[in-house]
């Protein structure tokens, strides 16, 4: 019998008192821009529960986020002012744009007009300090300053150890950090699968390497009924099991991993699903014409870039059952046109399932979206990296501070 893994409970804000307190919230606005349109409002509506319980108890927010990766420079391409501006349509409260944090404590700004409720910081990653390997005090303290809480509403940076997200809370101190909605919706969701995983449990994973991966699978394991990989991340896997693997390179400790999980998996009444068969190229390149292998065999010189069509019936039917499906990675190279049908089915094929479907990743989440599949999925994370990282029961430096003790 497996026992459920004890997870503590998350420290929420429903029964603190905010009225004109000071607080710093840590929202994931890292939305797609082209110029200063957003191309995709969702990371900015999972926000707003937040940020209404906040502006509806009378707090002074300081909204504080990153924009890409602008390599600690100012850099307007990656200014969060259209973000601003986006909010304060959606909420129909002005927030007042700050881009001089560094000059004077933002907080100050509510001393200085009365009518200001809303500040958003620009990107915190224009500071080289942010995203430092190591907090750097004056900086917190600089953020931090006149700052009466900390809620953190970003689950797709909380295994960031950067300064807004680890840095600033051990500042501040455990009793003033609190979780905001989405965060603690992500948490419920994602400890369910270990302290009472629904049965049966299917696990989907693809993508194009299995190192980040392996802990979660592990982690998994022991819950789960069935697991199919896909994609890139099945070759060392048919690698070990003695099939010829082409043209694709992957290291020893690649398949050492898969020996692993396929060993581990034999401890428990979970069944490992793998391809039958494969779309295949002589190149591996989006021009490329492809076909249909014979079997699991990828002949010599030849990349395997989809699953084959026997595959995408078998892990259709395996996907047929009402299960609680948690997805993370496509299982072809979907962004090529005569390489995507491998991925869209197992998207279609979650999406139809009547049972539970938890969705990770950015491509995953990029391939729903595409499809018009996002309302169809149960629960879309946030966070690809972070929540492989839960999954692997990992310690998130942004979830610290907001856990019971």
């Amino acid at each position: 019998m497996v026992v459920p893994v004890r997870l503590p409970a998350l420290k929420m804000l429903d029964q603190l008192d905010v009225k004109n307190k000071n607080v710093f919230l840590r929202l994931d606005l890292n939305v797609p821009l082209q110029g200063t349109n957003i191309l995709d409002l969702t990371r900015l509506e999972t926000c707003l529960p937040t940020l209404e319980f906040l502006i509806s108890g009378q707090a002074r927010v300081v909204i504080a986020s990153h924009l890409g990766r602008p390599q600690g420079q100012v850099n307007s391409d990656f200014s969060l002012e259209p973000v601003g501006n986006a909010l304060t349509h959606m909420i129909k409260k002005e927030v007042y744009f700050f881009s001089e944090h560094q000059r004077m404590p933002a907080t100050d700004l509510f001393d200085q007009n009365s009518s200001a409720q809303l500040v958003l910081l620009e990107n915190l990653r224009f500071h080289p300090e942010e995203t430092s390997s190591a907090p750097v005090p004056a900086f917190c303290q600089q953020l931090g300053r006149g700052i009466d809480y900390y809620v953190f509403d970003a689950f797709g940076v909380s295994h960031r150890k950067h300064a807004s997200v680890y840095g600033l809370p051990q500042w501040l101190g455990y009793d003033k950090c609190y979780a905001g909605y989405q965060v603690n919706r992500e948490y419920q969701t994602l400890t369910s699968l270990f302290r009472s995983p629904p049965s049966p449990l299917f696990i989907v994973m693809g993508g194009s390497k299995i190192a980040g991966k392996l802990d979660a699978l592990l982690s998994l394991l022991p819950h789960a009924h069935h697991a199919i990989i896909g994609g890139a991340m099945a070759i060392p896997f048919l690698k070990t099991l003695g099939y010829s693997t082409g043209a694709h390179h992957f290291s020893n400790k690649e398949c050492e991993l898969a020996r692993m999980i396929l060993r581990n998996s034999a401890d428990y009444p979970v069944k490992i699903h793998l391809p039958l068969d494969h779309m295949l190229a002589e190149s591996c390149d989006e021009q490329a014409n492809t076909s249909e292998s014979e079997s699991q065999n990828i002949p010599p010189d030849m990349w395997a870039l989809d699953i084959g069509p026997k595959t995408r019936e078998y892990f259709t039917n395996v996907l047929a059952e009402k299960a609680t499906i948690l997805w993370n990675g496509p299982v072809g190279v979907y962004e090529w046109p005569n390489c995507g049908l491998g991925s869209k089915t197992i998207a279609e094929a979650i999406a139809s399932n009547p049972g539970t479907s938890i969705v990770g990743g950015g491509d995953s989440l990029a391939l729903i979206s595409r499809y018009g599949l996002r309302k169809s999925m149960t629960h879309l994370s946030t966070g690809g990296g972070a929540m492989l990282d839960f999954l692997g029961q990992k310690k998130l430096p942004g979830l610290l501070a907001l856990t019971t003790h």
